[in-house]
């Protein structure tokens, strides 16, 4: 077998030396100051794994308030939400119907500004709209789907 520190001159161009310098990177077995699990590289410059860093980053953000270039509000720091996307953004309108609601929004629901003004966001100006349909026109569909509608919404009017 080739030495590949010497055939390779430390500049890790074979796997196995890029995994022995990996490896010489965590040598010191630091571990996460939150977690205590994840390895942390000799290298960083805090005691604490990538992961647990952006919880608490976004957990110490404070929500904002911005309105778009299309003039709808959307809230951010919203991790927690459901309806969130993955930076933690989510539309005023829609936080405002799942609060109504008392539950998230499901998918093929989505929310409706009654005087199209799209950054007045009160509840008594919002009202849900249920956007899907099945496919197709045979009877059977259209009843096994009104019955879905019914005990999905059932109380809700």
């Amino acid at each position: 077998m080739v030495a590949h520190d010497a055939f390779c001159k430390g500049q890790a161009r074979c796997r196995d030396c890029q995994r022995a310098r990996r490896r010489d990177r965590y040598s010191k077995g630091r571990t996460c100051e939150h977690c205590e699990a994840a390895p942390i590289s000799d290298y960083a410059p805090r005691p604490i794994c990538r992961r647990c860093s952006i919880k608490v980053r976004s957990e110490s953000t404070a929500p904002r308030r911005e309105v778009n270039p299309k003039r709808y509000v959307v809230i951010t720091a919203q991790h927690q939400h459901p309806n969130a996307d993955a930076r933690g953004r989510i539309y005023e309108h829609v936080l405002v119907m799942s609060q109504k609601l008392g539950r998230a929004l499901r998918p093929g629901e989505n929310v409706h500004h009654i005087n199209g003004v799209r950054d007045d966001n009160r509840p008594e100006n919002l009202e849900l709209w249920v956007t899907f349909q099945p496919k197709g026109q045979r009877p059977e569909d259209l009843v096994a789907w009104a019955h879905e509608i019914l005990r999905r919404y059932e109380g809700q009017a």
